[in-house]
């Protein structure tokens, strides 16, 4: 998103850049408040770098990342109350692997794939890597679980 290319594509630094990131990052439009606080911050020094950290790592798009873990893992929406779980977590230093691994290690994904440790690995396998496991992840993961 910081790429010269990315840049470029949106006509320079400036308020179509900072569209692109709504649009892209977000999934949505920006009110022109929005847009004037970042070209704000683009003139007064912030680099395109730390703009686009600003936005992947901003609790709009730490949310929607964990509502489209859940949607992934567990195959519905999460609710508000464990969205802010989870966002309380990455504050606190948790990654956002870290959170698909404890949704993919939860008892409800577990009972989603049947109940059985086969069943599991291969759902996570499709959640992970859109492929069931293969026998050689069985011969692997299999016996540690």
């Amino acid at each position: 998103m910081a790429s010269a290319e990315y840049i470029g594509s949106h006509g320079g630094l400036g308020a179509g850049w900072i569209r692109g990131l709504y649009q892209d990052l977000l999934g949505r439009q920006p009110s022109q408040a929005e847009v004037d606080g970042w070209v704000g911050n683009l003139d007064q020094g912030m680099s395109a770098l730390a703009a686009a950290r600003g936005f992947a790592f901003s609790v709009e798009h730490e949310g929607q990342c964990v509502a489209a873990d859940y949607q992934l893992a567990l195959g519905r929406a999460a609710d508000p109350t464990e969205i802010g779980a989870w966002l309380g977590q990455l504050a606190a230093g948790a990654s956002r692997e870290d959170v698909l691994a404890a949704i993919l290690a939860s008892a409800e994904c577990f009972h989603n794939n049947g109940d059985a440790a086969a069943s599991w690995l291969n759902g996570a396998y499709e959640a992970c890597f859109n492929r069931p496991a293969d026998a050689a992840a069985d011969a692997a993961w299999l016996p540690a679980l």
